[in-house]
């Protein structure tokens, strides 16, 4: 059996209660805020199943549209390699024309961007900075530096990879 998560216990306690003639059926409605039918409902439950019934369905199962992680490494993959300086749209476009992967303009932002550090040609400024910084904080060199000595680096480094074609 798995266990309850503190809203499903909740249910479950005042359910109880309420079964065992501790509360009363008005003050457990008020407190779950649940109609009288779906209340009945919840009792038969209790009385049928106890605290297996008030578990999730869905707990533990994997979302239907996951992408598995050999997907996301290839888009990783290819982006750093074959399609290096595609903005993220045109490197969407690309993937679905030439390796017939289609996934979401979201998907490929975030397994690049998020997870990768990897910025859009096409960001602005702040964008870059903003992902500039992440990575830098994340470096252990830089964990003695203040906000403001990395801020520098970060505008230095944005600065040379602006001037430079």
């Amino acid at each position: 059996m798995e266990r309850l998560n503190m809203k499903e216990k909740k249910k479950y306690e005042i359910i109880k209660k309420w079964n065992d003639g501790l509360i009363t059926f008005k003050s457990a409605q008020l407190k779950l805020g649940y109609s009288e039918q779906h209340m009945y409902r919840l009792k038969k439950l209790l009385t049928e199943k106890d605290k297996e019934g008030f578990v999730h369905g869905n707990r533990g199962r994997k979302p239907k549209i996951t992408i598995d992680q050999s997907l996301s490494d290839n888009i990783v993959l290819y982006y750093q390699t074959e399609f290096q300086g595609f903005n993220f749209s045109h490197y969407k476009y690309m993937l679905e024309k030439e390796k017939n992967i289609k996934v979401s303009y979201t998907k490929i932002y975030n397994e690049l961007t998020i997870k990768n550090g990897i910025v859009s040609p096409k960001a602005k400024k702040n964008t870059r900075k903003k992902y500039k910084k992440l990575s830098l904080l994340k470096k252990k060199e830089n964990n003695n530096k203040t906000e403001k000595e990395i801020n520098k680096i970060v505008s230095y480094q944005i600065a040379l990879k602006d001037a430079t074609p």
